[in-house]
């Protein structure tokens, strides 16, 4: 039985030379078709975006965090982030939020989150705050809830602590939701 890398090698050797400059136009052109509709979708907000900024502040938030937010929009590979890149963008703009580090952090955390991560971490914060709602998911979902908990406490996001159940006779798992929480749904205009 041949090993994943050798079917990656034999195949990279079967690969005529002439044919990869192709190969990388082809992903190149469907990564700009998949930008060009996002940015159809989003132009509009981003123009209203761009009229808050002050003269002063048109440097900084235009060419640094716009420039940011439409990287960050075309190298991710879920279409729905877009809208949450976009708000970030607005808060940062409404907020005057000017602090560099803590932009590039929040939409770092943003990249590295998928949607059922931020659906997963705005139902968490909600029922935190003491909203009871659902969390929609398929029974085929239900074993990667675990990997998306892991998944947030890795990222800082929410804390699990085991909570002994006397009347069940069991542990069980209590999530408590970190304080940056807060702040990275707050820039995903959930807050």
């Amino acid at each position: 039985m041949k090993s994943a890398k050798d079917l990656i090698d034999r195949a990279i050797d079967n690969l005529p030379v002439e044919g990869l400059p192709y190969v990388g136009s082809f992903f190149q052109f469907i990564k700009n078709k998949q930008f060009e509709k996002r940015l159809n979708l989003i132009e509009p907000r981003i123009k209203d975006i761009l009229n808050l900024i002050s003269i002063e502040d048109y440097e900084y938030f235009c060419e640094k965090i716009g420039c940011m937010t439409l990287q960050k929009i075309f190298m991710d590979e879920e279409d729905d982030k877009a809208e949450y890149y976009i708000l970030g963008f607005e808060n940062c703009v409404k907020e005057e939020i000017k602090d560099e580090d803590k932009v590039i952090t929040l939409f770092d955390i943003i990249s590295e989150l998928r949607m059922i991560d931020i659906k997963r971490l705005t139902f968490l914060y909600d029922y935190s705050k003491g909203k009871k709602r659902s969390f929609e998911i398929t029974e085929d979902m239900t074993h990667y809830i675990r990997y998306v908990d892991e998944k947030l406490e890795r990222l800082g996001l929410i804390k699990k602590e085991i909570i002994e159940c006397i009347e069940m006779d069991t542990d069980l798992d209590k999530v408590v939701v970190m304080s940056i929480t807060q702040d990275v749904l707050k820039f995903m205009g959930h807050v």
